[in-house]
């Protein structure tokens, strides 16, 4: 679950980011899967980014758009977390 949310969630953002006029050179996300009683609980998204030309609050803003619109994003019923790192781009 957690390597699908993760694919899913970059392609999506990748698109997000094209469509912004910003390409990245680099998407490194993993998810991490939190079960309780059987039952996922929560999910963390990790993200690092290298994206030259954007600044540190956009990366935020499409990477947090990312998340609600990704399909596996919308199934899940459970706390989805994010936590972004912009590796480069603008100050």
């Amino acid at each position: 679950m957690g390597a699908a949310h993760a694919s899913c969630f970059a392609m999506q953002l990748s698109v997000l980011l094209s469509s912004a006029n910003f390409t990245a050179t680099t998407l490194d996300v993993s998810a991490t899967v939190t079960f309780d009683d059987g039952a996922i609980t929560n999910i963390m998204l990790n993200l690092e980014g290298e994206v030259p030309e954007i600044d540190a609050e956009r990366f935020q803003q499409i990477a947090h758009k990312a998340k609600e619109v990704c399909p596996i994003s919308k199934v899940i019923n459970t706390e989805i977390e994010l936590k972004v790192t912009l590796k480069n781009g603008l100050l």
